[in-house]
């Protein structure tokens, strides 16, 4: 299954989901909150669910059926992207279980949620204060029945102050998400992996 900024699930919601092409949080969609935004994503048509199966993109050992799964996969996905627009570090990290493991995009391991908020909270305090991060594509594997693994391109403006980097310069990467259901039910991110595009001259083979 593959997220796209098109729209997929009939009258009445093309507009706002091809916003997302523009707007990068709930409120900019015209949401109230973020929760109002994530029931609307969980209640598209069982077509738009169905439109790209994982095993078109990932062979014949995936699941075809998404489901349920697909959208609480993309909620999770969306969730996160509204948090870190809105520069909450507590509802970013409530979307982690509280003993995921974090790779950030210069290699550090966080472990745990309560790591994860804290060294975002110090980051959006600083160089990410000013950062948008706005979801490209994304595609979904379910390798069992509750577990999905998510890539998600991204690409962001306004990081300042970090060495190496260009604050006017769009940043591009991938968000790598192993999303888990909960005995709550609830579907959180178990581990995650983020990766900057970085330009970069390859050894030759």
């Amino acid at each position: 299954m593959q997220g796209t900024l098109e729209d997929t699930t009939g009258t009445g919601s093309n507009d706002r989901l091809n916003m997302l092409e523009t707007v990068d949080t709930a409120e900019g969609l015209g949401f109230r909150t973020a929760e109002e935004f994530l029931r609307f994503i969980r209640n598209q048509s069982e077509e738009a669910l169905h439109r790209r199966s994982p095993r078109e993109n990932h062979g014949a050992d995936a699941f075809t059926d998404t489901g349920d799964a697909g959208a609480e996969a993309d909620a999770v996905v969306l969730a996160l992207v509204d948090a870190w627009n809105r520069h909450d570090p507590r509802s970013w990290a409530a979307c982690f279980t509280e003993d995921a493991d974090y790779i950030n995009v210069a290699g550090r391991h966080w472990q745990g949620r309560r790591e994860i908020e804290g060294q975002h909270r110090e980051l959006h305090n600083s160089v990410l204060r000013n950062s948008r991060f706005r979801p490209l594509a994304w595609t979904i594997r379910l390798i069992a029945p509750q577990v999905a693994v998510v890539h998600l391109n991204w690409q962001m403006k306004g990081t300042e102050g970090h060495s190496g980097w260009d604050d006017r310069a769009t940043r591009r990467g991938i968000l790598t998400l192993v999303i888990v259901q909960q005995k709550s039910n609830r579907w959180l991110v178990s581990a995650a992996h983020n990766t900057d595009m970085a330009p970069f001259t390859a050894p030759h083979a």
